[in-house]
Order: C-alpha cells, then sequence, then structure tokens
C-alpha cells in the first residue's frame, strides 16, 4: 500500500448520509408526534436544537415585549402630564364665561326689583343703573368713547342688532339724568325702557 495514499482527502459520503437520513426522520416524527422524535445513534438531536432556539426566541421576545409595555405607558403618562401643563398654561389666557344663572342673581334682578316699585325714585335709580350696566357691555365689546353716547355712534346694526333699544333707553336716562326728581316719569314710559335694557341685555346673553 503506498505510503501517500493515507493523505489524499475524500469525501465522507456515508456520514452526510446519516446527516440526510437523520434529519428526514426528524422531520418526519416532528410532523406525526409533534416534536417527539427518535434518532439513530450518534446522530444530531435537531428536536433539542429547534427547541432550545424557540426556548431562547421566545425569551427575547418576551423582553422587547416588556420593553415595549413599558415604553408605551411611560409615553402615555409624559402625555398626560404634558396636556396638563398645557392645558394650566392657557387657562390663564382665556375668560370664561360666567354661566347666566349668576348673573341673573346679581345685577339685573336688583334692577328688576326697582323696576317692580312703585316708587318713580326707583324706577330712576333703576334705569341709571340698567344705562351703567349696558354702558360696561359696550365697553368690554371693544368700543370706546367719552362717554356711552359717542360709544354707542360707533356702532353699526349688524355688529349690535339691539342697537335701536340701547339708544331710545339710554335717551331716556339723559333725560332723567338731567332733569332729575321733576322729571315726571311714567309707568308707561318705565315699562318700556325696562323691555329695551331687558332686549339688549338678553341679546347679548347678560340675562
Amino acid at each position: 500500500m503506498n505510503p501517500q495514499a493515507s493523505n489524499v482527502p475524500y469525501i465522507n459520503l456515508e456520514w452526510i448520509f446519516v446527516k440526510i437520513y437523520d434529519f428526514l426522520i426528524f422531520v418526519k416524527n416532528f410532523i406525526l408526534t409533534g416534536g417527539q422524535t427518535q434518532t439513530v445513534t450518534g446522530s444530531t438531536d435537531y428536536a433539542g436544537i429547534i427547541h432550545s432556539i424557540g426556548s431562547w426566541l421566545l425569551t427575547i421576545l418576551t423582553f422587547l415585549f416588556l420593553i415595549l409595555f413599558v415604553w408605551a405607558v411611560y409615553i402615555r403618562v409624559r402625555i398626560h402630564e404634558v396636556d396638563q401643563e398645557l392645558n394650566a398654561s392657557y387657562s390663564g389666557h382665556f375668560v370664561k364665561p360666567v354661566p347666566k344663572s349668576e348673573l341673573k342673581n346679581q345685577r339685573w334682578v336688583a334692577i328688576a326689583a326697582h323696576f317692580a316699585s312703585q316708587n318713580q325714585n326707583d324706577w330712576r335709580a333703576a334705569i341709571i343703573d340698567a344705562d351703567a350696566m349696558l354702558d360696561e357691555l359696550v365697553t368690554s365689546l371693544g368700543y370706546t368713547g367719552e362717554g356711552l353716547g359717542e360709544k354707542l355712534k360707533s356702532i353699526k346694526i349688524n355688529d349690535f342688532p339691539t342697537i335701536q333699544s340701547a339708544w331710545e333707553a339710554h335717551k331716556l336716562r339723559n333725560v332723567i339724568a338731567h332733569e332729575g326728581a321733576s322729571y315726571n316719569l311714567t309707568e308707561r314710559q318705565k315699562e318700556l325702557v325696562r323691555k329695551q335694557y331687558e332686549n339688549v341685555f338678553r341679546s347679548a346673553g347678560l340675562i
């Protein structure tokens, strides 16, 4: 025998065929028995390898899921905190509307009580107070002038639908302010001016 013959490289076909056979047996048993496989002696345990890989993948996926879950919770909490901070910041820049019930229970109720009186002096006081309330309303809408009359002149009817009622009521107020107790204010005039002021304030949402 030639001593160099043992150094010649060769392919171990028997080992390759055993591995292929072993793998086919594994696939068959995996399909039929759900992964409980038997291999030939000395062959590779494919089921064990796949089971080990599957366990590692499951562990990694579980860990990643927990990380994503914690991150999602953190993001949600931060969004909520930022929303609260923004709401607190913006709330100081906006005037909250006062409920109508609160407005009705304050100034206009007192004025209406004076209108309902049988005393002419109470009627005059009601008209003066209602006109002051009208002045404050017009000023809050951004109209300017030396007095309420100047402010009313700058208002367009399209911007203030009850401007005519405001004008008529204000004219009577001026008469009362100039003539005082000497002016004979009739009950009919009192009711008319009350309705005019009421019309303006109701249209503006104050009562």
